[in-house]
Parts: structure tokens; C-alpha cells; sequence
């Protein structure tokens, strides 16, 4: 039931891509022919519409996700407990690794090598009387993050109480 699920939801977007590039087309041909052809251009303005119409509504959707992200954010900052971390207790495990991206340009595109540092910093706090385990993921040179922990030292971890999988390590000194 999933599987036909997915199917006939990815025939609706060809489908609707379908549409939207075809009344793109009708656009275009009404007005590329020696004389305008105000059918087709209108043809092609009506089969634009809901392309337009979803392409919208997911911007509208897409901010309103992330307005709704930065505000639960800032409420857990607000009103979660806060517990300090000893940057000098926590485990680091590193994968460092190199990786080929392409790189597109204007003329042309290739094949780049990047180094991809993928960090997972682990670490245990005492939290209303039981030990909990967190992990966070940072991407950043080992040896760059362990310097960054060993100079700050010590950072708070924001703790929704009736979430315990809402949490945030204050990690925005490594930004600087």
C-alpha cells in the first residue's frame, strides 16, 4: 500500500511537471509565431497556473517550517534546563575521509576531491538523577575541535524536561 502510495504520488509531480512545461512551450510558440497567437498564450497561462500555484505554496510552507524551527529553538534556549558540560570529559569519534563532488561552473563541470571531517562528540550528563547519553555531529578538522573544547572548555547543554530527545549543545563558539 506504501509502494503505490509513492508511486502515485511521484506520477502527480511528473504529471504536474508535465503541465507546467507544457504550457511553458504554448507560451513560447504563441509568442514566437510571426503573429501572436493569443489562444495558445492563454492556453499555455492557464496549464502554468498550477505549477505556479504548488511552487507557492511551498515557499509559503518552507518559511513558515523553518519560522516554526527557529521558534521552538529559541524556546528551548529560553525555558530549557540548562546543563553545563565539561568539554574535557566527552569522547570525540572521527571519520575523516576524502570524497569526490562535482563542482558545476557556467562552461563546464568536474570532479573535485574535498576532505569531509565528520566528528561525533559523545557524552554523559547526570540529569534528575540518572545518567543520559547525548551525541551531537560537527563537522570540523579533529584536531581544530579538540583545540576549540580544550580552549573553552566547559559549554551548557539546553534540555527540553519533557523532551528528552529536544536537546541542544551550545557547540556556537566554533563559529568564530
Amino acid at each position: 500500500m506504501r509502494k503505490l502510495k509513492e508511486v502515485l504520488l511521484n506520477l502527480g509531480v511528473w504529471a504536474l511537471l508535465g503541465i507546467t512545461g507544457l504550457g511553458g512551450l504554448m507560451i513560447y510558440a504563441g509568442l514566437e509565431a510571426d503573429t501572436t497567437n493569443l489562444l495558445f498564450v492563454t492556453i499555455g497561462g492557464v496549464l502554468l497556473l498550477p505549477g505556479l500555484v504548488v511552487l507557492i505554496i511551498g515557499l509559503i510552507s518552507d518559511r513558515k517550517f523553518e519560522a516554526e524551527k527557529q521558534e521552538q529553538f529559541e524556546q528551548l534556549l529560553a525555558t530549557g534546563d540548562q546543563i553545563e558540560v565539561d568539554l574535557e570529559q566527552v569522547v570525540i569519534k572521527s571519520n575523516s575521509y576524502q570524497k569526490e563532488v562535482e563542482v558545476d561552473s557556467a562552461r563546464s563541470s568536474r570532479l573535485e576531491i574535498v576532505d569531509v571531517n565528520h566528528n561525533v562528540v559523545l557524552f554523559e550528563v547526570d540529569y534528575k538523577g540518572e545518567l543520559v547519553k547525548f551525541r551531537s555531529d560537527v563537522l570540523m578538522e579533529p584536531e581544530k575541535l579538540r583545540m576549540h573544547f580544550a580552549i573553552q572548555q566547559k559549554t551548557t547543554l539546553y534540555l527540553d524536561p519533557d523532551d528528552p530527545y529536544n536537546y541542544y549543545l551550545d557547540l556556537r563558539f566554533l563559529e568564530r
